[in-house]
C-alpha cells in the first residue's frame, strides 16, 4: 500500500488570552489582473474575491449559511418565491447596502449578455439547467424577493451564496467612464479589428503581431486594466495569447455599445474600472495590486468582528509548495503533487473531499452485455476496490461508492461496500445463463463475456489506465475477458460523451465500458440529469443535449430526485438523496471507483481564531477572517 499525505487537523484554536499573532497572513494565490477582482469565482480555495464580496449566503464548511440575509431566507409555500431580509452593511466606500445594490446584481447575471467571467461562472441559463429566476425586486430598502417559474431549492445552496453583492453605484460609473472613453468609436470597427486578429492568429502560420500596438492603445484609451506580467511565456511576453485577450474585450465592449440598459453594463462587465478598484462588504478591502502580489487590510467598515490578522498579501506560487517550504507563504491552497516531500514539522497537508468521482460507466442500453444487472453486481464483486484505488492513485484518493462529496450533507455514509467475492459474481454470471467456454471466459451462444474499457491515457498522477487495467486481470479470475483501450481526451472521448450513439473512438461501435470522471456540484440537484430516465442521450438529441449517456432508465430513482427537488426542507432532501444513493447501490448504473480530495500545504503555525481548523473538511477556509498566525517563539 502506498503511504498517504496525511490529512492532519491544524491546531484548533483555544489559545491562552495571551497568544500572539504576527499582522500578516501570506497566500499563494495566481495574480491575474487580466480579469481583475471582481471576476474571480468564489470557487478558488481562498480567493481574494470571497475576502472583499460578500453574498446573501456564504458557503460553510459543510453547507450554506446567511451571510448579508438576516437569517434564513422564508420560502412560500410553493416554493417560488425567496425573501430575504439584509442585515445592516456598509460597502468598503461608506455607503449602505441596499436592497437594490442586491437586485442590480442579479439582473446582470441574469442578463442575456452576462459571460462567463463574473463572480459566479457561467451566468444564469448557462448552467446546465433553466434559469430558474424569473425575476427579482426590491420590496422595501432591506428586503429582496426573487420570483422563480417553479420551485427550485438549489438556489438557496447553489445561487444565493455564489453571486458576490458589488454597489451598484460603483458599477454603473465604471460604465460611464467607459461609455466617455468610448465617444468617436464605433462599434463595427472594434469587432471588425478583433475578427481580423482572431483570423489572423489561426491563419497559417499564425499572426499575432501585427495588431499588438493598436490593441494596446485601445485598452488604455477605454480604462481596460492588464498587466503584461499575465501573459509571459518562457521565451517572454506572448503576443498571440495577448491579442486573442484583447480581442475578446474588443469583441464584448462593441457589444456593450451597441444594446442599452443592463444588458449593456452586462457585456462590458469583465473590462469596467472597478474590478482593479474593488468595493465590497467584506472583511478586508483592497490596499495594494501588482502583477507580483495583492494585498488586502482589514475593513474598518466591516459588521462583524475585527478579522484576526490585519494584512493579507496574496503572492505568485513558486513551484508547487515550494515557497511554503521556503518559508515564504502561510497557506499553499493548491498543491496539485502532494506525493513530494512537503510535510515537514512547520507544514501540515490537508486533504479535503471534493464534489467529484471517477467510476466504470456502462452502456445500459438494450443489446449491451452490461445492460443485465447480474454482470454488473459480478464486476462489482471481481475487484478488490479499495488496494486497487490505492495502487492506481498512489494512496491520493478514496474509495467511492455513490456520487455525492463525501462528508457533505447529501452524503450516505452507510452506503454498502462489497468486498471481493469471486465465486458469488460467478454465480451471478451463471443466473443470466453464461457457461464457461474452455480458455474460462464465459459464453452464451455465440456471444462471448467480452467488452473493452474506454479510458482516458493521459492522467499520469491518478492513473486511470492502472485501474482499468486492474479491473481487466480481476475480471479474468470471474471469466470476462476485458481489454482496456487508452485514448486521447480531446477529440476522441469528448466526442464520444457528447455525441449519441457515443461509439468507441475510431469505429462505428457503441461503447459497453467507459471509464472516467464526472464533477458533481455540493447541491445533488444540479447534476441529477446523470441518472434521470428523462435525460437519456437519443437519436433525437445527437449533439448529447441529454446528461444520462449511458441510458440508464430506473423509476424508483426518477420519483427520489423529483422529491428532492420538490422540497426546500434540507433534511428531507438529505434522506431523499440517501435513498437516491442506496439505489443506485442497488442497481450498479456505474461502478464508482474514487473520490477526489483537494490538497493545501498549510504552515503549522496557522490557527483559526475561535473556531476549530480542519484541513480534513471541504472549504476549511470559509471563514478567512478568523485566520491567522501564530508568533514564533522567542
Amino acid at each position: 500500500m502506498q503511504p498517504t499525505p496525511s490529512a492532519t487537523a491544524a491546531p484548533s484554536l483555544a489559545p491562552s488570552p495571551t497568544a500572539r499573532y504576527v499582522d500578516t497572513l501570506r497566500v499563494a494565490s495566481p495574480i491575474n489582473r487580466d480579469v481583475g477582482m471582481s471576476n474571480v469565482s468564489f470557487g478558488f480555495p481562498l480567493a481574494p474575491a470571497s475576502m472583499v464580496f460578500d453574498a446573501l449566503y456564504r458557503y460553510s464548511a459543510f453547507g450554506v449559511l446567511p451571510d448579508l440575509a438576516d437569517g434564513p431566507c422564508s420560502i412560500s409555500d410553493d416554493g417560488t418565491v425567496v425573501r430575504c431580509h439584509l442585515v445592516r452593511a456598509m460597502f468598503q466606500d461608506g455607503t449602505p447596502l441596499t436592497a437594490d445594490d442586491v437586485v442590480y446584481n442579479y439582473l446582470l447575471q441574469k442578463s442575456p449578455q452576462c459571460r462567463t467571467a463574473f463572480p459566479v461562472a457561467p451566468c444564469f441559463g448557462q448552467m446546465g439547467i433553466p434559469a430558474s429566476l424569473r425575476e427579482v425586486t426590491a420590496t422595501d430598502p432591506q428586503t429582496v424577493e426573487l420570483r422563480l417559474f417553479a420551485r427550485d431549492p438549489t438556489i438557496l445552496t447553489s445561487i444565493l451564496p455564489a453571486i458576490a453583492i458589488l454597489p451598484r453605484h460603483a458599477i454603473e460609473a465604471s460604465y460611464a467612464d467607459l461609455l466617455r472613453a468610448a465617444q468617436g468609436l464605433k462599434a463595427s470597427d472594434l469587432r471588425a479589428l478583433a475578427q481580423t486578429v482572431y483570423d489572423e492568429a489561426n491563419g497559417d502560420p499564425p499572426i499575432c503581431t501585427a495588431h499588438v500596438g493598436q490593441l494596446k492603445g485601445l485598452l488604455e484609451r477605454l480604462g481596460v486594466s492588464w498587466s503584461p506580467e499575465d501573459f509571459q511565456a518562457k521565451t517572454g511576453f506572448d503576443p498571440c495569447r495577448f491579442s486573442g485577450w484583447a480581442a475578446d474585450a474588443l469583441d464584448a465592449l462593441a457589444t456593450a455599445l451597441e444594446v442599452r440598459g443592463v444588458d449593456a453594463v452586462a457585456a462590458a462587465y469583465p473590462y469596467l474600472s472597478f474590478n482593479w478598484q474593488p468595493v465590497g462588504t467584506g472583511p478586508y478591502r483592497l490596499l495594494a495590486w501588482s502583477a507580483q502580489s495583492l494585498e488586502l487590510e482589514a475593513s474598518p467598515t466591516y459588521r462583524g468582528p475585527r478579522p484576526a490578522t490585519r494584512f493579507l498579501r496574496f503572492q505568485r506560487p513558486v513551484g508547487d509548495g515550494d515557497d511554503l517550504l521556503a518559508g515564504s507563504v502561510d497557506i499553499a491552497p493548491a498543491i496539485s503533487d502532494p506525493t513530494r516531500a512537503l510535510e515537514t514539522p512547520s507544514v501540515l497537508i490537508g486533504a479535503a473531499p471534493t464534489p467529484n468521482f471517477v467510476a466504470l460507466h456502462y452502456n445500459l442500453r438494450p443489446g449491451h452485455l452490461f445492460a443485465d444487472l447480474n454482470l454488473r453486481r459480478a464486476l462489482q464483486l471481481c475487484i478488490d476496490k479499495e488496494r486497487d484505488v490505492d495502487a492506481a492513485t498512489r494512496g491520493l484518493a478514496d474509495p467511492a461508492y455513490g456520487p455525492y462529496m463525501p462528508g457533505g450533507w447529501a452524503y450516505d455514509p452507510t452506503l454498502p461496500k462489497p468486498a471481493r467475492d469471486v465465486l458469488a459474481a460467478r454465480r451471478l454470471i451463471e443466473l443470466s445463463g453464461w457457461r464457461r467456454s474452455a480458455d474460462g471466459v464465459y459464453t452464451r451462444g455465440d456471444r462471448r463475456l467480452s467488452a473493452k474499457i474506454v479510458v482516458r491515457g493521459d492522467q499520469p498522477l491518478l492513473d486511470r489506465t492502472k485501474i482499468a487495467d486492474l479491473i481487466a486481470l480481476q475480471a479474468a479470475d470471474c471469466g470476462m475477458e476485458l481489454t482496456v483501450d487508452p485514448v486521447r481526451f480531446e477529440s476522441d472521448i469528448g466526442y464520444m460523451i457528447g455525441t449519441y450513439p457515443h461509439n468507441i473512438p475510431g469505429t462505428a461501435t457503441p461503447f459497453d465500458l467507459y471509464l472516467g470522471a464526472w464533477g458533481n456540484p455540493p447541491d445533488p440537484g444540479l447534476s441529477s440529469g446523470q441518472w434521470q430516465s428523462t435525460a437519456i442521450t437519443s437519436p433525437d438529441r445527437p449533439d448529447g443535449n441529454g446528461s444520462n449517456m449511458i441510458g440508464f432508465a430506473d423509476a424508483t430513482t426518477d420519483h427520489l430526485l423529483a422529491a428532492a427537488m420538490g422540497t426546500n426542507d434540507q433534511a428531507e432532501r438529505a434522506r431523499l438523496y440517501h435513498e437516491v444513493q442506496q439505489e443506485l447501490a442497488a442497481q450498479q448504473p456505474v461502478l464508482f471507483l474514487w473520490t477526489f480530495r483537494a490538497y493545501a500545504g498549510v504552515g503549522a503555525r496557522v490557527v483559526s481564531v475561535g473556531a476549530p481548523l480542519d484541513l480534513r473538511v471541504p472549504g476549511w477556509y470559509w471563514q478567512p477572517e478568523k485566520l491567522a498566525v501564530l508568533e514564533a517563539s522567542p
